[in-house]
């Protein structure tokens, strides 16, 4: 089956395929591996869309299958497997993805979703989302310094 491999020609034990390997063949006497620095979220995988960045970054672009890339998660984020800049976007595979998140003590503006600032005071970035702040900060000022508007 899929994500499976014999290692000898006729054999009729399969093997699964390791962590950054993928076999999408049945009957496949190998498996493939992701290229650096994409890898598995698991064993067994069927499929070159299961090749995803590892946690501490995050796609860039398409996704594996089309040309895409990984790159550092930005210091002030978190990134974990599977993040995409592309998250909800009908471009990439995105079953296993999400969009890097926020760091507790930072800030990101909805239009600069990847640039996350340091806050002025950590209590008002709670961290988790773009955009997001503590009740009563302005969630379009850079690092919250400003009140909302009335």
């Amino acid at each position: 089956g899929k994500g499976l491999y014999a290692s000898a020609l006729g054999s009729e034990t399969c093997t699964y395929c390791s962590h950054g390997m993928f076999s999408d063949e049945d009957g496949a006497s190998e498996c493939e591996y992701c290229l650096l620095p994409f890898t598995t979220a698991n064993i067994a995988s069927h499929s070159r869309a299961d090749c995803m960045c590892p946690g501490g970054m995050y796609g860039v672009g398409g996704n594996y299958s089309n040309g895409g890339s990984c790159a550092d998660c930005p210091e002030g984020m978190s990134c974990a497997f599977g993040s995409h800049e592309l998250f909800g976007s009908s471009d990439v595979h995105v079953e296993a993805l999400t969009f890097p998140r926020v760091r507790e003590g930072f800030m990101t503006l909805a239009s600069q979703a990847l640039s996350p600032y340091r806050c002025l005071v950590e209590a008002w970035c709670p961290g988790g989302d773009t955009a997001v702040c503590s009740s009563h900060r302005d969630n379009t000022k850079v690092a919250f310094g400003g009140c909302p508007p009335d």
